[in-house]
């Protein structure tokens, strides 16, 4: 198993009764989804090519965080609103520096992570693209099962303030199953292995998600229109 610090990525919060809505406009994938859902979807534009790729949670009925590189913090942001209806009745919150967002991989993730947690984190309670807020030590965050490196993993996003009792607790936690810190160029080896893409290196603007393997994010017979649908 290992541990990586990616608190630096971009945390979007975007909330309001027509939020489903403006995110449905940029989004190829469907985000009327139930609460507690992790969406994988790219961020189009007119031609269909890929403006930014992101994973979007529905923590609750007329709320989504998005969570995007560090690079593409300002620039999403832009994106929704640039794109959105002006009658539409939302807003975005920057919410970056307000949590962090360590994540855990690895065949033993889920064993260290239940140690710290009450809650059912069974593959049967807790399947892949689930989100749930629970207790992890004592703090109390969301945590989405998801993993960037093609093993089974898990992201946390937890408020900033109870950040380090929780890296703590990993650690500690982590010892008897061989936990291991983990760099971003090694979590970049992983993902190259594994075949999953990076946006700005592997797709970019000029790319559509049905050309560069993505197409299962797409979702055509959504009923809210989107950015590049009839070219896609």
């Amino acid at each position: 198993a290992v541990l990586l610090d990616q608190s630096m990525y971009a945390k979007i919060l975007v909330q309001g009764s027509d939020a489903v809505h403006a995110l449905n406009r940029v989004s190829g994938a469907q985000m009327d989804v139930p609460v507690g859902t992790s969406v994988y979807t790219q961020f189009l534009n007119r031609n269909g090519g890929i403006e930014a790729d992101v994973t979007v949670t529905r923590t609750a009925p007329h709320s989504f965080m998005v969570v995007t590189g560090h690079p593409s913090q300002m620039r999403d942001q832009y994106w929704i609103r640039q794109h959105a209806d002006p009658n539409w009745n939302f807003e975005i919150f920057d919410a970056t520096s307000g949590y962090s967002l360590l994540t855990l991989h690895g065949p033993k993730s889920r064993a260290i992570l239940q140690s710290l947690s009450t809650d059912d984190l069974s593959n049967e309670a807790f399947p892949f693209g689930a989100a749930r807020e629970i207790d992890i030590a004592y703090a109390r965050g969301w945590v989405i099962r998801r993993s960037f490196l093609g093993e089974l993993g898990f992201e946390m996003m937890v408020p900033a303030e109870f950040t380090e009792g929780v890296y703590e607790a990993l650690l500690e936690a982590g010892a008897p199953h061989g936990l291991r810190h983990m760099g971003m160029f090694a979590m970049n080896a992983c993902r190259i292995e594994k075949g999953f893409r990076h946006f700005g290196h592997d797709i970019a603007e000029d790319d559509t998600p049905y050309e560069t393997g993505l197409g299962f994010a797409v979702k055509l017979d959504k009923p809210d229109d989107f950015l590049g649908k009839d070219r896609l």
